[in-house]
């Protein structure tokens, strides 16, 4: 690395905001990651993407990471069979769109939420005009009283993977409020007791928000349990799944109580 680039890369990280600022840090990186999203630069997950099949890959923001084929799997499992014509679906840290595209055309409303303008901009570009879907930009983790018992199913995909227990936390406490009763919702975290999320946490020297936070199924069930929200499915390991491999995938419901 030349001498300019080293002294950019200090100048950039002297600028940033701290690891333990999960919500600044995170804001920072994405807003970072879109300004500068190149589908000929982007480190592609999929190996058994040619350099030369790039462009028909990588369409949106985000196809870069995992394959396809397992994104498709969980959107099988775990947001189609809960949504129709009829929803009105909320995505938290919507990112360049690449879930949000699918969904809008199967639910009545979409609203994308993300704390990085950027990434909104991103993902309005991918979804058009649609009237159908909103744009809302979160300062912080919380939902503004417009939204409370908006909606009857929210998702999260590959975004809790990179939040701290306490940022998940104001997460978990505003879903009751903005879910319908009965409403749903689906999100997932990095799994430290799947084989695929303890070999990433083994290569890590220290936790990095650019790659993962890692818990434990147990510990979703608590922060679940005091939102006032029940589990009410989980995935299964399932080795050749790039997701059911190194996460916990599960769907929350809000409790009468």
């Amino acid at each position: 690395m030349n001498s300019s680039k080293k002294l950019f890369r200090k100048v950039r990280d002297l600028t940033r905001p701290p690891h333990h600022e999960n919500v600044a840090y995170n804001r920072d990186q994405w807003d970072r990651y879109a300004a500068h999203w190149d589908t000929s630069r982007v480190t592609v997950e999929d190996a058994s993407v040619p350099q030369a099949g790039r462009a028909a890959a990588i369409g949106i923001l985000g196809d870069e990471w995992g394959n396809r084929r397992d994104v498709a799997r969980v959107m099988a499992d775990f947001i189609i069979p809960y949504v129709n014509r009829s929803t009105d679906a909320a995505e938290i840290g919507s990112g360049g769109g690449r879930l949000a595209v699918q969904v809008l055309p199967i639910v009545r409303s979409l609203t994308c939420f993300d704390i990085s303008r950027k990434m909104l901009e991103k993902c309005r570009a991918t979804l058009g005009n649609d009237p159908r879907a909103s744009f809302e930009y979160l300062e912080e983790p919380q939902f503004v009283e417009k939204f409370e018992r908006a909606f009857d199913f929210v998702y999260s995909f590959d975004v809790f993977v990179h939040l701290d227990l306490h940022t998940m936390w104001k997460y978990f406490s505003g879903l009751r409020v903005i879910l319908r009763a009965g409403g749903r919702a689906f999100f997932h975290t990095s799994n430290l007791s799947a084989p695929g999320g303890w070999a990433n946490f083994v290569q890590q020297e220290r936790y990095a928000v650019e790659t993962h936070y890692f818990v434990v199924p147990q510990i979703i069930d608590v922060l679940a349990t005091h939102a006032g929200l029940r589990i009410v499915k989980t995935s299964e390991i399932v080795p050749d799944n790039f997701y059911y491999n190194r996460d916990f995938l599960f769907i929350l419901e809000k409790t009468s109580t």
